[in-house]
C-alpha cells in the first residue's frame, strides 16, 4: 500500500493509579502528577511496574536501521560555553521507535497518552525536529507511511518519557506510571531497572525474563506528598542551580521550576561561594550568591548576569566580572568531571590536578566545585578500597567523607543529604561500612548519620547498577 499514510491511534485513558498512589490535577501548570496516598520510609518501594514498551538491545543489522549520524541531531547550546556544550540526539530513541511501530494497538494507545511537550526555543526541540526531517528524507522502508508530524511527536515523546533499562542491556523503555513522576532537584524517590533472577518469584515478585522500573523512597514521604525523581544523574543534583537547569534543558528541553529551583532563583544558591573581592579592605569574608535569575536567562549562559548576585556577608563587596566568569567556567568543568567515566583514581587525579588546583585556589572551600571534586576522588578511592587495590588511609577517608557530608548539611539542612551523597556514588556506602568496621570506633558519633544512610542504601539492592568488577 505505497503512499498510504500511517494514522496513529487515539490515546488510551490512563485509569486508576497503583495502590498507595493517586493522580492529582494541577491548574498551574496544567498537568497531572503522581501523589503518595500513604506514608513511605526511606528505602521502601513506592512504585514498581513492568515496562510498557522496551527497546531491543540492538536493531536488525540492516542498512536502513543505521544510527542517525551525529551531525544530524547535534545542536550547540546557545550562549556562553558550559557543560554540556551541545544537545546530541540519543539513538536509543530509534530502538523505541522500532518497538512502538511493531507493538499492538493497545500498547501504542497507552504510549500516546504520554505528554511530549518541550520548550519551543530549546535545542532539544531543534534536535528532534532535525532528526525527524532527516529520517523522512531518507525514505526508509520501515518508516513508510509515517509523516513528519507523527514522527517528530514520537521522537519528542521518547525523549521526554524514556527511562534507561540497564538491566536489559544498552536500551531504554517507557513506564506508564513512572513517567507521571515529575522531575525534582530534591527528589524523594530514586529509580532503577530490575530483572528477575529467581524464577517466578524474582525480585519483589517480578517474573524471570521480565523487566520492571522500581522507584524507592530516598527521603521520608507522607501521604499527600508529590512524588519527585531526578531525571539527571544524581551527581548533577549536587550542582548549582544554573548547571542543573542547563542539564535539564539539554536532556529534556524544559526549564526546571521545581520547588528547589524556584527557591534558589528567588533566595540565592548556597552552593556558590567566592572569596571576598574587597581587597582594599583586606576582608577575609566570603561572597554568597544571594540572588539568581529567573526564566530562560537562569540557564547560566551569561556569567555577567550574575555580577549583582554575589555579595560579601562581611563587607558587602560585589564580585568582580573576572571572578564570576571564572566561577562559571570552573563549575561547568567540575560538573563535567563528575559526569565522566574514569578508569581509576590515579588517572582521574592526573587528568584533573590542574583543575583541582584552580578550583581550590580561586573558589571558597564551601563552593560546590571544591567539594564536588573531593567527593569524586573519595568515590574513586572507595572503588579501590572495595577491590583491595593499593594502600589507603581508612581513617583519613572517613574524615574526608564526613567533611563533605557536613558541607552538604550546612547548605541544605534537613534534606537527607547523606543519603543523596551515597546514592550519587554507589561505592561510598559499602566502603563506609567496610572502613567503619575497621576504624570507625575511634569516632563513632560523627559517622552515625552517615552509617544510617549507608544502611538504607545497602538495603536498596535494586537502587543502582552493579559495582564494577
Amino acid at each position: 500500500m505505497d503512499g498510504v499514510l500511517m494514522t496513529l491511534p487515539h490515546a488510551a485513558p490512563r485509569g486508576p493509579a497503583p495502590p498507595g498512589l493517586r493522580l492529582e490535577w494541577t491548574d498551574s501548570p496544567e498537568q497531572e502528577r503522581l501523589v503518595a496516598d500513604a506514608d513511605f520510609e526511606p528505602g521502601s518501594l513506592v512504585l514498581r511496574e513492568e515496562f510498557l514498551l522496551r527497546g531491543p538491545a540492538e536493531l536488525p543489522p540492516l542498512a536502513m536501521f543505521r544510527p542517525v549520524p551525529a551531525e544530524v541531531g547535534t545542536v550547540e547550546i546557545q550562549g556562553e560555553p558550559g557543560f554540556p556544550r551541545a544537545v546530541i540526539f540519543d539513538n536509543e530513541h530509534m530502538k523505541l521507535l522500532f518497538e512502538f511501530l511493531n507493538s499492538e494497538t493497545e500498547i501504542q494507545q497507552e504510549v500516546l497518552a504520554m505528554q511530549d511537550s518541550m520548550h519551543p526555543a530549546s535545542e532539544t526541540m531543534q534536535s528532534t525536529t532535525k532528526v525527524a526531517e532527516w529520517l523522512i528524507s531518507q525514505e526508509l522502508p520501515w518508516l513508510e507511511g509515517l509523516d513528519f508530524l507523527s514522527l517528530s511527536r514520537l521522537l519528542r515523546l521518547f525523549c521526554v518519557n524514556s527511562h534507561p533499562c540497564k538491566a536489559a542491556g544498552s536500551t531504554s523503555g517507557l513506564l506508564k506510571w513512572g513517567t507521571m513522576i515529575n522531575h525534582s532537584c530534591l527528589p524523594n524517590v530514586v529509580y532503577s531497572s530490575v530483572e528477575s533472577a529467581d524464577g517466578d518469584a524474582g525480585v519483589d515478585g517480578c517474573e524471570e525474563g521480565r523487566f520492571e522500573g522500581h522507584f524507592r523512597a530516598c527521603r521520608p514521604i507522607k501521604a499527600g506528598d508529590v512524588l519527585g525523581v531526578s531525571y539527571m544523574k544524581l551527581q548533577v543534583a549536587l550542582a548549582p542551580l544554573t548547571q542543573r537547569r542547563r542539564m535539564l534543558w539539554y536532556l529534556k528541553g524544559f526549564l526546571c521550576e521545581c520547588d528547589r529551583c524556584r527557591f534558589e532563583a528567588a533566595n540565592g544558591d548556597p552552593s556558590r561561594v567566592l572569596p571576598c573581592a574587597g581587597n582594599a579592605t583586606n576582608c577575609a569574608g566570603k561572597m554568597k550568591m544571594t540572588r539568581c535569575l529567573s526564566g530562560l536567562n537562569s540557564l547560566g549562559t551569561d556569567a555577567s548576569d550574575a555580577l549583582d548576585g554575589f555579595s560579601c556577608t562581611s563587607c558587602g563587596s560585589r564580585a568582580m566580572r573576572e571572578q564570576v566568569e571564572l566561577e562559571a567556567e570552573l563549575s561547568h568543568a567540575v560538573l563535567g568531571a563528575l559526569c565522566a567515566r574514569w578508569s581509576g583514581l590515579k588517572s582521574a587525579k592526573e587528568a584533573l590536578w590542574e583543575l583541582q588546583a584552580r578550583v581550590e585556589g580561586e573558589l571558597h572551600h564551601d563552593h560546590f566545585a571544591v567539594q564536588g571534586l573531593r567527593l569524586l576522588f573519595l568515590a574513586l578511592e572507595a572503588d579501590e578500597i572495595l577491590k583491595g587495590k593499593g594502600e589507603h588511609d581508612g581513617q583519613q577517608w572517613l574524615r574526608e567523607l564526613n567533611r563533605v557530608s557536613c558541607w552538604h548539611e550546612s547548605i541544605r539542612p534537613g534534606q537527607n543529604g547523606d543519603l543523596m551523597l551515597m546514592l550519587s556514588f554507589k561505592s561510598l556506602a559499602p566502603a563506609l561500612r567496610k572502613l567503619k568496621g575497621e576504624h570507625g570506633k575511634s569516632d563513632p558519633e560523627s559517622l552515625e548519620a552517615l552509617d544510617r544512610s549507608a544502611s538504607t542504601v545497602l538495603s536498596m539492592d535494586d537502587a543502582w547498577d552493579k559495582l564494577p568488577e
